[in-house]
């Protein structure tokens, strides 16, 4: 792959990151598995991830109960599996962990807040009633190298 030019977006800027696909990971407790209907017989809890362009199933675990959804779904998040991608789950995967595991990994994530999650909520409803702040005093800066003939120029 070569890189074209000297300008930013052709050195890994934001143009690839407009390429990531959108995937879901989503848990399904599945009845009357197999067409039993057997009062003994478990119902099985299917956690998926899935490519929602093509439909394309990346990774597919059966655990036995929506609890251990929790317990498995590190296996979900793995380089080959997060990379590029920006993964949604719902409100059961809004945690720390799940979210630090999809950004190491170079993805990103869509979640759910529910208010079982107090301080979350708290902490959106605020940022979202929150009055926008006055911007006019905010500065920027720029610094360009012009080459060593030319010297460096700053504008502030």
């Amino acid at each position: 792959m070569q890189r074209g030019g000297k300008h930013p977006t052709h050195l890994g800027g934001p143009v690839e990151r407009e390429q990531e696909v959108h995937v879901a990971l989503d848990g399904k407790t599945r009845q009357r598995t197999l067409g039993h209907t057997a009062a003994d017989q478990q119902k099985m809890h299917q956690l998926t991830l899935y490519d929602t362009q093509t439909g394309v199933l990346l990774k597919e675990q059966v655990t036995g109960q929506k609890q251990n959804e929790l317990s498995i779904v590190s296996q979900f998040l793995t380089p080959v599996l997060v990379k590029g991608r920006i993964i949604s789950a719902d409100a059961l995967h809004t945690q720390r962990t799940f979210c630090f595991s999809v950004t190491r990994w170079d993805g990103d994530y869509v979640l759910i807040a529910k208010d079982n999650q107090v301080t979350l909520a708290d902490d959106l409803r605020l940022f979202f009633t929150e009055p926008p702040r006055d911007c006019r005093d905010w500065r920027t800066a720029r610094t360009e190298n012009l080459g060593h003939a030319h010297g460096m120029r700053n504008e502030f």
